[in-house]
């Protein structure tokens, strides 16, 4: 995996910050790639979850790029009342020019075939969304102490407020 890749990978707010040595000092923020590829590879291989699956995800919710514009596609491809399967979602990549930024066809193929079946999306999306949220949580907490470390005289409870507002 190049640099570049590794970027657009994960999220570029997030990542834990080099130390002197250039390697990382803090853990990893919170996801679990199998089950963002179990409910894309679900959707693949039946609509049926399809509308569980949108009200409990968000596309940000996915930790890799490509997990993103594919579940991207896949939501433009349902509102088009378009069946999602392996053929329309590489007709559609092909034309937004992101199949090869995903790892083509043989990377659709390969989550699609990884996945049992479709009657599990929703729990796979919910382990997606919990681990998008500690990630949310994790940011906010790095926004907090920016803001209290400059607080430039703000009065405390103008910090409370815009702290409580972050969290909620």
């Amino acid at each position: 995996m190049t640099v570049v890749q590794a970027q657009r990978d994960s999220p570029q707010d997030l990542g834990p910050p080099p130390d002197s040595s250039g390697t990382s000092s803090l853990p990893i923020p919170p996801h679990q790639i199998d089950a963002e590829r179990s409910v894309l590879g679900a959707l693949l291989i039946s609509n049926d979850q399809f509308e569980k699956i949108i009200e409990l995800l968000a596309i940000d919710d996915f930790y890799q790029h490509k997990h993103r514009v594919i579940f991207e596609s896949m939501t433009n491809l349902y509102q088009q009342r378009e069946k999602v399967d392996l053929i329309t979602m590489k007709d559609f990549l092909e034309r937004t020019g992101e199949l090869e930024n995903i790892g083509g066809i043989n990377y659709l193929a390969q989550i699609a075939h990884e996945t049992p079946h479709s009657i599990n999306a929703d729990s796979y999306a919910r382990i997606v969304r919990d681990c998008a949220v500690l990630r949310q949580l994790l940011k906010s907490s790095q926004m907090i102490q920016n803001i209290v470390y400059s607080r430039e005289d703000a009065p405390v409870d103008d910090i409370m407020s815009k702290v409580q507002h972050m969290i909620f």
